[in-house]
C-alpha cells in the first residue's frame, strides 16, 4: 500500500495548456467548441499568469500550449503572456488558423517575437471548414516563416471521407517546393486529423474507423492540466471536454490546483479511462448492459462524451463496478510504475 501511494504522490502533469476563448475569426461547421467572431473573450493576461504560477509548481511541465478560438486575437497580450511563460522557464506551442500571416514580412516579423520569447512548435488548422476563412495562402505563408525562424511547425488537415481538401493539395501549392528546398525542410511536417460531427445539421461519412485509437487508454488524463475561457481549471484537453462536467476541476479564483489535480486521482472513472480508454469502456458496458446500442463513432473523444452523458450507461457502471475495481486499480498502478520507470 506503501508503494502504490508513492506511485500516485509521483503521478504528475507533464503538458499544460490554455484555451484563452472561443473567440475566432472563423466559425467552421462542427467546430468542437462552436467558436466564431461572435464569443466574448472572457480571461485576461492576469489568468494566464496565475495559472503559469501554478503549473510550475509542477517540475514536469516544461511547455504550454496556447490554443482557442485563434488565440492570436489576444494580440500583444498573447505576447506578454507567452514571454512570462518563457521567463518561468516554460516554452510554448501555439495553435492558429494562421489568419495573421496575410504577406511574408507581417509572418516573419510576428514569428520572431514569439520565438524569441520561446514559442518552440506551431500547429495549423486548415482543411475544407477552414478554408472558408483562411486561404491556403496565409497557412503556407505561415509555415515557411516559421522553419525560416527555426520554430518547428505541422499543417493538421481536417479530414472526412468525402474532403474536396485533402493533406496531398499542400504539396501542390507553390510555397510548398519552398519548404521543400529550405535548409531547415526538417522542421516542417503534415497530418491528416479527423474532423468530426458534433451536431445533427451536418453528418459527415468516413473511411475505414482505425481500431488502435486509445485502446491502451487515455494519456490526456492525468498528465494534462489546462484552463478553459471560463477560468476554470479542466483536466482533459480533447475534442469534447467542453460537453463533460467531470474533466472541469473547479474555477482558478478559488480552487487551489494541486489539491485540485490530487483529488481526482482517487476518480475510478478517470483511473478506468487512462489504463483501457473509453471505446474498452464502452465495450464493456455492452457486455453488462447489452441493451444499449451506441451509435458508431468516429473519434475516442465523442466515445468518452457519450459515456459520461448518457445516464444508462452510467447507472450499468455504478451497479457493475465492484466487479472489476480492483483489476483496473491494479491497472492503473502498473501503468504507474512503468511511467516512472520510463519517465522518472
Amino acid at each position: 500500500m506503501t508503494h502504490e501511494k508513492e506511485l500516485v504522490n509521483w503521478l504528475s502533469p507533464t503538458n499544460a495548456a490554455i484555451i484563452t476563448s472561443y473567440k475566432c475569426n472563423a466559425q467552421c461547421k462542427e467546430c468542437c467548441f462552436g467558436c466564431s467572431p461572435f464569443q466574448k473573450i472572457n480571461t485576461n493576461l492576469k489568468d494566464y499568469t496565475t495559472f503559469i504560477d501554478s503549473v510550475i509548481k509542477y517540475k514536469s511541465v516544461k511547455f504550454i500550449v496556447w490554443t482557442g478560438g485563434e488565440a492570436t486575437l489576444l494580440k500583444e497580450e498573447l505576447l506578454l503572456a507567452i514571454k512570462y511563460a518563457k521567463s518561468k522557464g516554460l516554452f510554448s506551442r501555439l495553435v492558429t488558423n494562421g489568419v495573421w500571416a496575410s504577406n511574408y514580412d507581417r509572418a516573419n516579423k510576428f514569428l520572431k517575437n514569439l520565438r524569441d520569447n520561446g514559442v518552440m512548435e506551431i500547429s495549423f488548422s486548415t482543411g475544407d471548414n477552414h478554408l472558408e476563412f483562411v486561404p491556403l495562402d496565409r497557412v503556407m505563408t505561415g509555415a515557411l516563416a516559421c522553419i525560416e525562424n527555426g520554430i518547428r511547425c505541422t499543417i493538421s488537415v481536417e479530414s472526412t471521407k468525402h474532403s474536396k481538401f485533402k493533406q496531398e493539395h499542400l504539396f501542390l501549392h507553390e510555397l510548398y517546393q519552398k519548404i521543400e528546398n529550405h535548409p531547415n525542410k526538417e522542421l516542417f511536417s503534415s497530418i491528416s486529423s479527423t474532423w468530426v460531427s458534433f451536431h445533427k445539421d451536418t453528418i459527415y461519412e468516413y473511411n475505414e474507423l482505425n481500431p488502435l485509437e486509445v485502446q491502451d487508454g487515455c494519456n490526456n488524463l492525468f498528465e494534462f492540466i489546462g484552463l478553459n475561457p471560463n477560468n476554470e481549471y479542466i483536466s482533459c484537453c480533447g475534442l469534447t471536454n467542453k460537453y463533460i462536467a467531470d474533466m472541469k476541476l473547479g474555477p482558478q479564483n478559488t480552487t487551489d490546483l494541486q489539491d485540485i489535480y490530487n483529488k481526482q486521482k482517487n476518480d475510478f472513472m478517470k483511473r478506468w479511462l487512462y489504463v483501457d480508454g473509453p471505446i474498452n469502456i464502452l465495450d464493456q458496458v455492452i457486455k453488462w448492459n447489452p441493451d444499449i446500442k451506441p451509435p458508431k463513432f468516429r473519434h475516442h473523444c465523442q466515445t468518452c462524451a457519450y459515456i459520461y452523458n448518457n445516464p444508462d450507461i452510467r447507472k450499468t457502471i455504478i451497479e457493475n463496478y465492484p466487479l472489476i475495481v480492483d483489476v483496473i486499480n491494479k491497472k492503473f498502478y502498473d501503468k504507474l510504475k512503468l511511467r516512472k520507470y520510463l519517465y522518472a
